[in-house]
C-alpha cells in the first residue's frame, strides 16, 4: 500500500502536533517493512528520521513556510491532485484537517477538540479552520 502523510505543519519550531508527526514518521520507518510512504513537507521541515529508508520518499512542496493561508489552499486545491498523480492509496492527515475534495481515502488525526468544544479559548482563525 502507498500511504501519504501530510506533514506540511512541520517547521522550525515543534509544537506538540509537530513532535507527534516527527515521531510517527520515524517510528513507521523503523517498524513498517511492507508499505511505501510519501511524506509531503514544506521547505525547512528538517530531518524526519526516515530519509535512509528506501520505502520512504520525502516530497518538498512549494508551500511558503510561514503563510498559513497558502498552506491551507495548497492542501485543498493541489494536494488532491498530487495524491492521485503519486498513486496514493490512503492519506494520513495528522494536522486536524483534510482536503475536502480528495478522492483518496483519508484518516484525520484530531489531537484535541478544544477548537470545537471551546472555540472561545482559541484564535478565531484556528476555530474556523478546524471546523472544516
Amino acid at each position: 500500500m502507498r500511504i501519504a502523510i501530510d506533514a506540511l505543519l512541520l517547521g522550525t519550531r515543534d509544537s506538540g502536533v509537530e513532535v507527534c508527526i516527527r515521531h510517527l514518521v520515524k517510528a513507521l520507518a523503523k517498524v513498517d517493512e511492507r508499505n511505501e510512504y510519501v511524506i509531503y513537507v514544506k521547505r525547512g521541515a528538517g530531518a524526519l528520521g526516515c530519509e535512509s529508508n528506501p520505502r520512504f520518499r520525502v516530497v518538498t512542496t512549494d508551500v511558503p513556510s510561514r503563510v498559513r493561508t497558502l498552506r491551507i489552499l495548497w492542501e485543498q486545491a493541489v494536494l488532491p491532485k498530487r495524491l492521485k498523480s503519486d498513486g496514493i492509496d490512503v492519506l494520513h492527515a495528522p494536522g486536524y484537517v483534510m482536503p475536502l475534495q480528495a478522492e483518496t481515502p483519508t484518516v484525520v488525526t484530531m489531537h484535541d477538540l478544544i477548537t470545537l468544544t471551546h472555540p472561545e479559548l482559541c484564535k478565531a482563525a484556528n476555530a474556523a479552520h478546524y471546523r472544516l
